[in-house]
């Protein structure tokens, strides 16, 4: 006999309430590898591995966030981590209204945002992004997200596989000179669309897999 419950559809269950304590935690007090234990502790190893590690200052270096949505709390502890190297946002969630401002992040060099509902917009706080790796890839960004990205004076890769990228919008890259490979698989993009960016930014190198061709390259 099933046992009945008074829990609304729509309220948090424990271990939503758990996670967010976690990260309440994590938004109040100094950030400390005891506050990081509590949400290994919640989270499956799976999506949280376990081999994070904390800088001499006392803040993450690298750092993954659970695939849960963010509160406030954990947006405004993100931002606290400003000595982090690496993070990862993947499957971020559409309806978060933006990123949290990574503009004073100037040690970030490595940010995913894999299969998340990210656009343009959500960078509308951070007018500059640090890092020299972006992952995009199974996002939702397009052509006219291209213009809405932050400026990135140290971006020397570039994920948007799996994108609705097409030679518009690569054209639209051209303005991150310092870039040096691009991945653009999976996308609309075109031969034709490719030369044009080579020849703006001639020592990028561009992976792709173009509509109708039967090469496959391993990614990255």
């Amino acid at each position: 006999m099933a046992t009945s419950t008074n829990q609304s559809p729509n309220e948090p269950n424990p271990h939503q309430r758990r996670v967010a304590e976690a990260w309440n935690k994590l938004a109040k007090s100094s950030i400390s590898e005891s506050a990081l234990n509590d949400l290994r502790a919640l989270t499956p190893p799976d999506l949280f591995p376990r081999n994070h590690s904390l800088t001499p200052f006392g803040e993450f270096d690298h750092l993954a966030v659970p695939h849960c949505p963010p509160t406030s709390a954990a947006v405004a502890a993100l931002e606290r981590t400003t000595s982090v190297t690496r993070l990862s946002l993947n499957a971020y969630p559409g309806d978060a209204a933006h990123l949290p401002n990574l503009e004073n992040h100037q040690s970030l060099d490595w940010l995913s945002l894999y299969d998340s509902q990210i656009t343009g917009i959500h960078f509308t706080r951070t007018r500059t992004l640090h890092a020299s790796f972006l992952d995009l890839s199974r996002t939702a960004i397009t052509d006219d997200c291209i213009a809405q990205l932050p400026e990135m004076p140290r971006i020397q890769r570039l994920v948007l596989t799996l994108t609705d990228l097409s030679d518009i919008g690569i054209c639209r890259l051209s303005r991150f000179s310092t870039l040096r490979v691009l991945y653009v698989k999976y996308t609309r993009v075109t031969e034709r669309g490719i030369a044009d960016l080579r020849s703006i930014l001639p020592h990028c190198h561009v992976k792709q897999r173009v509509a109708g061709s039967t090469t496959k390259h391993a990614y990255p």
